[in-house]
């Protein structure tokens, strides 16, 4: 059903009804060329061909304004642009080279069906890039992407995980795949993702964690504090977990908003959802999670 964004131009209008101001979380409805928030009378356009509805903050923080955080925020998004363009250039290379977070399709497919269960609906990819994981959701399953610098021609909206255009409870699962630790505000994201699911609904995550002495090493300001981190970590990691460190710092490699330990990582998802199920591959230098989370129903109090 949800194809891609350009089904709006084409008068379809099953995307628009589960679409939501990412400002106020306002009814959205058809304005000519624009959608106008029927609440706040904000006006939304395309931008290199998606739907853009980012909030305030992101637009300043893309526009070269912004806080620290969200400047932290738009200079991640710029290595990871590079780093696209890097495994553009790999050529016949670029479908290993796009794997190099350590993920796998098999076991991603896996944790999708796990968490859409047998009832049909839709699946939300947050930070869905280019939309590649449409092709991994069961097909009784609609999609809808979102992402704040979106590629490819997938149903991807231009929008971020703090501000998610969506109405309260309207999907079935959603999905995190490697881009968790892109999030500015994670504990905001966590709350979105719980507000736009159906009760009953889950959560489907893969994200990388490290340990301490990793997270401090990628995380340092400049290279030469990158490549001491990375001798420094050698005892936690072993020779090959400190090689890839070193790597990354001297040719470097993206850097993400934040990087987690485990222990950080399931103490925030904990807060929104139960955890049902984590399943772990080791890799040189990190852990990657496929966690899967029931969202967890608020329950009122009695007044006695």
């Amino acid at each position: 059903m949800l194809a891609r964004p350009e089904m709006l131009t084409s008068g379809d209008e099953s995307l628009l009804s589960i679409l939501a101001c990412p400002l106020c979380k306002g009814v959205l409805a058809r304005s000519h060329d624009r959608l106008r928030c029927s609440a706040c009378a904000r006006d939304f356009t395309r931008e290199r061909g998606y739907w853009s509805l980012l909030s305030d903050d992101a637009r300043a923080a893309l526009e070269g304004r912004g806080d620290t955080a969200w400047t932290r925020w738009r200079e991640a998004l710029e290595g990871l642009e590079a780093w696209r363009a890097r495994v553009d250039r790999a050529g016949s290379a670029s479908a290993s080279a796009a794997k190099r977070d350590g993920s796998d399709d098999d076991r991603t497919r896996a944790l999708i069906e796990r968490a859409v269960g047998e009832r049909a609906g839709l699946l939300v990819d947050v930070g869905a890039k280019d939309g590649r994981m449409r092709s991994l959701a069961p097909t009784k399953c609609d999609y809808v992407g979102i992402d704040p610098m979106p590629r490819g021609d997938g149903a991807v909206l231009r929008a971020i995980s703090e501000a998610i255009p969506l109405r309260d409870r309207c999907a079935q699962a959603v999905l995190c795949h490697a881009a968790f630790d892109y999030f500015v505000d994670p504990s905001a994201a966590l709350l979105e993702m719980h507000r736009v699911l159906a009760p009953g609904g889950a959560l489907a995550m893969v994200v990388s964690v490290v340990s301490a002495p990793v997270a401090h090493a990628r995380g340092a300001s400049t290279r030469v504090e990158r490549v001491l981190g990375a001798l420094r970590a050698a005892k936690s990691v072993g020779t090959k977990g400190a090689t890839q460190l070193i790597g990354e710092a001297i040719v470097g490699e993206r850097a993400h908003v934040r990087y987690y330990t485990r222990a950080q990582l399931m103490a925030l998802v904990g807060v929104r959802f139960d955890i049902v199920d984590v399943r772990e591959v080791a890799q040189p230098a990190s852990t990657i999670l496929y966690i899967h989370g029931a969202k967890r129903t608020q329950r009122k109090l009695k007044v006695l």
